[in-house]
């Protein structure tokens, strides 16, 4: 008998002794109703007991004690018959009390590939003379959406031969009554690709069980996403079994964070262990595998899904490279379920998937892995090649071995001229200078007098490089920077990742190298892992809108204060209709001693005062419009509906606006030369637009025609039809369909200035004579050796990413499965394990960890 199962046992009986000092001997319908629930509960009682083979002759005094309740209610020797009852009610909770109990802890796994998050806590339990532990595989269903049927599934047999599985079919979860129950299937009926069966989820086992424990089947970089804050099971859980202290940080603000104890991952744990033993390959792999360095390639649902067809000529690409690489051998392990989401979320390229598959096999290109556990493939793995987001990267860290993420879009190696090109991501202009942050320097680029410069230039404009920030030493690759904003002090600029601020004394007469002067503002206040958010700039003061959620971070100069305020967009978010996570993108213009903030996705415009919070609704139209843009002028409003290619002119009253003097400006689509369809299927042919003397300029997305709008008479008309003629065109690391034609664009007195995606190519145009001038934007030469020399590109980009290196035009595959081969990459093991230490507690005895603690709350009750 179990644990819990005894409890309720003795309650019952408690509740029946306490009946019977209810019951007198004056025959009435109360008496008898009080017998008849005695009877009922005697037999609950002996039923159990009978269901599960304990105390046999405890059943013989139950039914001896429900023959005296039967006399009783006939009141014959009614006293007599009484003290016999309770006497024998007594002798049964003596006989139960006496009974010697173990605690039962169930697990309830699906998929044997996911056994790996809850087997080292079973072996805990195992171990514990005090449990009885039982593995309950349970049933689920893969939907196939070529037939539109859900297909049963059952992994039973396939778990290893040390693990005794119980058959579902004779686990009947209210006879048993768990003590203890584990899962790792956070969905239950959620999930679209793939659900267990409706017996078997979360509130079915919590109400039969005394304590259910969810531990994810995954692990992170660091954090959780936002999707993974509020899952079904959240509700009826009992315990959530966190990685780490900084992943339940992350939760702080949801129903689950009190549940989270931050104790580590069982699949940390399981990797650890495969390592040490080192046994675990088979003779078949052995000859492959022998004299070569191992690679691991991992393929991730994300990856399907987000990629789509990309993916499948990445890996093409991939596997026509390691073909004729004699000292690389080769496992892919697609994820568990990657057929079961082709069939279901993208049947229309499950053929070509097949067809990669089965080209991988004839050709011999490596290992296909089918294997039950992965941790038996890390530990003879090597390296770890493939899709970003995977929790397997953070299991390849814990073995210490380097990790290198995937660039879908790059299928070639990049040119020394492509090397050298930089990408403007976010920038100010001061005077007639341009200073900005590129996607590979954590410091600031300076171009003089850049109007000036493209047109004159014979060449491409060698950048200045104004020094390193100080802020992003771990990462210094992968965008260290995305927002920068100025006044009369200095700059501040923001990281895309991360929750400070970075200040230099950055200004006109700055010299090259010079910036000396820098510090970073750590926001300490921030307990989740979302970046600060979108920077701009109001008084003194530095607001940050985030990039989903509600919480506007403000940043006081003067006072060097932060502020957070949780409420002002939520109260706006409960106007959205069908908002989910991803939906929203602020955005926001400082007018009118105000900021004016749209959501991406519904028609309110808010005013915001950010000292005071004060603010106010505007419902702008009706509600189907979704405003993607806004800008100000020293009158007006301007919104823009790109999916409606609309633009909204509101004219000021004072500090308010005048809703009633709205003017509709349809945008002239007809006179775009070439648009297309994103990789969602969406047309959307413009992104934002620039306000330049009399014109809003219309900037491209999905298109490659750039339109001038009079803000007085509305007339609309091209303004240059060459820029842009190659963007619809694929090429290496560009793809129209999920890239923006043009990657950045800003006024600079009558002129844009403007950067294509495709090549980084820079325009100033004119919008007054409609002149144009192009150039690049490049490092120098001796800048980017420097660079390179000093970092081998493995870094963490932020404290809830990877350690890792990341495919980049400077950072190829080729060069590192060359460097892995060479014995190059052994300098990486101790910062890769090092960078785990804040990723997953109690690395190696998560499990040991985990049931030391459900055990200590069970004893406790």
């Amino acid at each position: 008998m179990n644990t819990t199962m005894k409890n309720e046992l003795i309650n019952k009986l408690n509740i029946l002794i306490g009946l019977h000092e209810q019951i007198n001997p004056i025959s009435s319908d109360d008496g008898i109703e009080i017998l008849a629930q005695c009877q009922e509960y005697a037999i609950n009682v002996g039923t159990i007991l009978e269901q599960n083979n304990d105390g046999l002759e405890v059943v013989h005094m139950l039914e001896e004690y429900c023959e005296c309740v039967y006399n009783m209610s006939l009141y014959n020797n009614f006293y007599e018959i009484q003290k016999k009852s309770v006497a024998l009610l007594k002798d049964v909770y003596t006989q139960i009390s006496n009974m010697e109990t173990q605690y039962t802890i169930a697990f309830f796994p699906y998929k044997v590939e996911m056994w790996d998050s809850l087997e080292s806590v079973w072996k805990a339990a195992s171990k514990d003379k005090r449990c009885r532990c039982d593995v309950v595989v349970i049933p689920y269903f893969e939907f196939d959406k070529r037939d539109k049927q859900w297909k049963l599934a059952y992994d039973g047999n396939r778990f290893p031969d040390y693990v005794q599985v119980v058959n579902y079919e004779n686990y009947v979860l209210k006879n048993i009554r768990p003590d203890a129950a584990y899962i790792h299937y956070p969905y239950d009926d959620s999930n679209k690709v793939t659900t267990i069966h409706p017996n078997y989820y979360s509130d079915k086992i919590k109400s039969y069980s005394n304590k259910l424990i969810y531990i994810p089947y995954y692990v992170t970089a660091g954090a959780i996403s936002d999707n993974h804050k509020h899952f079904p099971v959240y509700k009826n859980i009992d315990y959530y079994i966190a990685q780490s202290e900084y992943f339940k940080e992350s939760c702080r603000g949801t129903t689950v964070y009190d549940k989270m104890l931050p104790l580590g991952s069982p699949k940390i744990d399981n990797v650890i262990y495969k390592c040490e033993m080192n046994n675990n390959v088979s003779e078949q792999w052995k000859k492959i595998l022998a004299g070569k360095k191992v690679v691991m390639l991992n393929t991730t649902l994300g990856d399907i899904l987000n990629s789509r067809e990309i993916l499948l000529v990445k890996l093409r690409h991939f596997f026509e490279l390691v073909k004729d690489m004699k000292d690389i051998a080769l496992i892919w392990r697609p994820h568990p379920l990657t057929e079961a989401t082709y069939k279901s979320m993208r049947e229309d390229l499950y053929e070509k998937y097949m067809e990669l598959k089965a080209y991988f096999i004839n050709n011999n290109i490596g290992i296909f892995d089918e294997t039950n556990d992965i941790s038996d493939t890390i530990a003879i793995s090597d390296a770890y090649v493939g899709s970003d987001g995977s929790s397997v990267i953070n299991m390849f860290g814990a073995a210490g071995r380097p990790c290198f993420i995937f660039n879908n879009f790059l299928v070639d190696e990049c040119s020394y001229q492509q090397q050298h090109r930089l990408n403007i991501i976010g920038a100010y202009i001061n005077g007639k200078d341009i200073y900005f942050v590129s996607d590979i320097f954590p410091g600031i680029f300076k171009a003089e007098n850049i109007c000036t410069a493209v047109k004159t230039q014979d060449e491409n404009i060698s950048c200045v490089y104004m020094g390193d920030i100080r802020g992003c030493e771990s990462h210094i690759w992968q965008q260290p920077y995305a927002y920068i904003c100025n006044d009369e002090s200095g700059t501040y600029i923001s990281p895309l990742y991360g929750e400070y601020i970075s200040f230099c004394k950055c200004n006109i007469d700055s010299q090259a190298g010079q910036n000396k002067d820098s510090y970073t503002i750590t926001c300490t206040d921030k307990y989740d892992a979302r970046p600060l958010g979108k920077m701009y700039k109001f008084r003194d003061m530095l607001m940050f809108l985030p990039y989903d959620g509600f919480t506007i971070w403000k940043y006081n100069i003067k006072c060097e204060e932060w502020i957070m305020d949780r409420y002002t967009l939520a109260v706006s978010a409960k106007k959205i209709k069908n908002l989910s996570y991803g939906m929203l993108d602020y955005n926001a213009v400082y007018a009118r001693d105000c900021m004016w903030i749209i959501t991406g996705c519904s028609n309110s415009l808010l005013r915001y005062e950010p000292y005071t919070n004060d603010y106010k609704i505007f419902n702008i139209l009706n509600e189907d419009y979704n405003f993607n843009v806004i800008g100000e002028d020293s009158d007006n409003i301007w919104l823009a509906d790109f999916c409606k290619n609309e633009l909204i002119k509101i004219p000021f009253e004072e500090n308010e606006i005048d809703v009633n003097n709205i003017a509709r400006i349809k945008i002239n689509t007809a006179i775009i030369n070439n648009s297309w369809k994103n990789m969602t299927g969406m047309k959307r042919e413009f992104k934002t637009f620039v306000m330049v003397s009399d014109y809003i300029v219309l900037i491209p997305a999905f298109s490659d025609t750039i339109i001038r709008v009079n803000k007085y008479t509305y007339a609309q008309e091209v303004i240059n039809k060459d820029f842009l003629s190659e963007s619809a065109k694929q090429c290496n690391g560009y793809n129209p369909q999920y890239f923006d034609s043009i990657r950045f664009a800003t006024a600079v007195d009558d002129n844009i200035l403007i950067q294509r995606t495709y090549d980084r190519k820079l325009a100033v145009i004119n919008i007054m004579d409609k002149t144009s001038s192009q150039c690049y934007m490049e490092v120098s030469d001796e800048l980017l050796k420097t660079k390179l020399q000093n970092s081998d590109g493995f870094e963490k980009m932020g404290r809830a990413d990877y350690f890792c290196r990341r495919e980049s035009m400077y950072f190829g595959i080729k060069q590192f499965l060359s460097q892995l081969s060479a014995g190059e990459l052994e300098t990486v093991v101790h910062r890769q394990k090092e960078s785990l230490k804040e990723v997953v507690a109690n690395p190696g005895s998560c499990g040991e960890k985990v049931h030391e603690y459900i055990m200590k709350s069970l004893l406790e009750k």
